[in-house]
């Protein structure tokens, strides 16, 4: 790939954010109720996207090894085989040395980490870089210790 496919590609990048921004903002004002919920979840993909800018800078993107980071939380494991039970979910959170959260795991063919085969789904497995609000979403969600890796403020 040339450098003017990667500038193609990274300005359409630029444009379906900057479209998937827009539609959120005008579904934010068509339903003021869903505008905190879309906020937040801007807010997370935003912080997630200039953390991986700031690990690729550091030349450590990519990097995200189960066995040496810490495990912070078991977000879902529900016993479920993921080769027999198509909605089994094994994810964990985990946080590097460096204190980057990411999330790791393997689910069923309807799970979070399924796979396109065949035209169909399969079982799956993969490690995602996640931000700071995501992390903390997530250990909320979870019931997990928001207090042993984040401020928690009371009132």
């Amino acid at each position: 790939m040339d450098a003017s496919q990667i500038d193609d590609r990274q300005n359409e990048l630029a444009r379906h954010t900057v479209a998937a921004c827009q539609n959120a903002i005008t579904r934010a004002l068509e339903n003021p109720a869903q505008a905190i919920g879309l906020a937040r979840g801007l807010e997370a993909a935003l912080d997630t996207l200039l953390l991986v800018g700031r690990e690729v800078e550091r030349g450590e993107a990519g990097i995200y090894d189960t066995d040496t980071a810490v495990l912070v939380h078991v977000l879902a494991n529900d016993g479920g085989h993921i080769a027999l039970d198509f909605h089994a979910d094994h994810t964990s959170l985990y946080r590097t040395r460096r204190g980057t959260f990411f999330i790791a795991g393997q689910s069923g063919a309807c799970g979070r980490w399924k796979r396109h085969r065949n035209g169909g789904y399969a079982p799956g497995c993969g490690i995602e870089l996640v931000g700071d609000t995501e992390a903390r979403r997530l250990l909320e969600q979870a019931g997990g210790p928001v207090e042993k890796y984040f401020k928690v403020f009371e009132g």
